[in-house]
């Protein structure tokens, strides 16, 4: 008998062979702490949101945030700026439907509203509203570039909209976009603290805002 052959067959058995786990890609851990982030920094604040809890919400240690992002900072912004990337996605698809302007505008401003009420969408809301009150020059920078960028793509429609319909703005057009974004803050901070606009009360002051700042040309 050959008891070394023997012995090597018992020790396979006694030990079966240990599964290797496929170590997850940069990529894809980069993402698992992006949306861990976003969900406790929603939830908790920028001052109070720690790497250590943002790292037991996405079930990694702390050390391995640090591989990606070098401070809580950094990834804030790296939160930012998705969201940024999102929302301004979601704007132009809203704004790009067909119709005039009117029907545009009313069914955008309606759909983004309802968009935000959705949990979902109520934490990115949530990550701008907090920014807005970071004491950091670097954090305010991004409220700011977000801020402008929807101001002139707001603007630029309306613009257009002057030159392929026929309506005659009573103001320049960065006096409607920043009242249409006032409104969108403003739903956006009632919704945030419990105390919803109603489809009415919605529809009622998108009518006046249409009808004072815009006029059809005869």
């Amino acid at each position: 008998m050959d008891w070394g052959e023997n012995s090597m067959s018992q020790a396979k058995e006694a030990h079966p062979k240990v599964r290797k786990w496929k170590r997850m890609r940069a990529v894809d851990r980069r993402r698992q702490i992006l949306e861990a982030a976003q969900h406790v920094f929603a939830e908790q604040n920028y001052d109070t949101a720690t790497m250590a809890k943002i790292a037991t919400a996405a079930g990694i240690t702390e050390p391995t945030i640090y591989m990606h992002f070098r401070s809580k900072k950094d990834l804030f912004i790296a939160v930012l700026e998705e969201s940024y990337a999102y929302i301004m996605e979601i704007i132009k698809q809203l704004w790009g439907k067909q119709g005039d302007l009117y029907t545009r505008y009313r069914s955008a401003i309606k759909e983004l509203y309802n968009l935000i009420d959705d949990e979902t969408h109520t934490g990115i809301a949530k990550l701008w509203i907090i920014a807005a009150t970071v004491n950091d020059p670097e954090i305010a920078s991004y409220v700011v570039r977000f801020d402008k960028d929807l101001l002139a793509f707001v603007s630029k429609d309306m613009k257009k909209a002057v030159q392929t319909e026929k309506i005659t703005l009573k103001y320049n057009p960065e006096v409607f976009a920043r009242i249409f974004i006032s409104l969108i803050i403003n739903s956006t901070t009632l919704i945030l603290t419990g105390s919803k606009i109603s489809k009415r009360e919605l529809d009622g002051v998108l009518d006046l805002l249409l009808d004072s700042i815009l006029q059809r040309s005869e």
